[in-house]
């Protein structure tokens, strides 16, 4: 378009697309420019984030200590914190259960099927159990 105006000679909607390109250019420069900032800020946000959690949970165990007379009350929130996201994670990561397993413990359901678990170390050596339908033999 800029070479078609200058070839008609209307200079003004030349100079007109020359002033589009060199905003373009510009906004596509600190489009890119962000895309590469962008997961340093956002790490920091993060730990950012962490700390000022952190701080509160402190500052709301101190509180807590006062109140109650107790120091050992400061970390209380905390641990509580700690605590919570523990059970979350195991209830989202139960592993599935396993078809051998699940084999396994209706075998021990059934009576006259439990193993025999050997007291000490070289009975372990000697005696193995062997788990048949309803027998067992040592």
């Amino acid at each position: 378009m800029i070479r078609a105006a200058e070839a008609a000679g209307n200079l003004e909607a030349a100079e007109e697309w020359e002033e589009r390109l060199q905003r373009f250019r510009a906004a596509r420069h600190h489009r890119r420019m962000d895309l590469l900032h962008s997961p340093v800020d956002a790490a920091k946000g993060v730990a950012v984030g962490a700390g000022m959690s952190v701080g509160v949970l402190v500052a709301l165990g101190v509180v807590l200590a006062i109140s109650t007379g107790q120091a050992g009350h400061v970390v209380t929130p905390l641990a509580a914190t700690i605590d919570f996201i523990a059970l979350l994670i195991r209830i989202v990561h139960r592993p599935a259960h396993h078809p051998r397993r699940r084999h396994l413990r209706r075998l021990d359901r059934r009576p006259g099927t439990q193993r025999e678990r050997p007291h000490r170390r070289h009975d372990r050596q000697h005696r193995r159990a062997v788990i048949k339908r309803n027998h067992i033999s040592g």
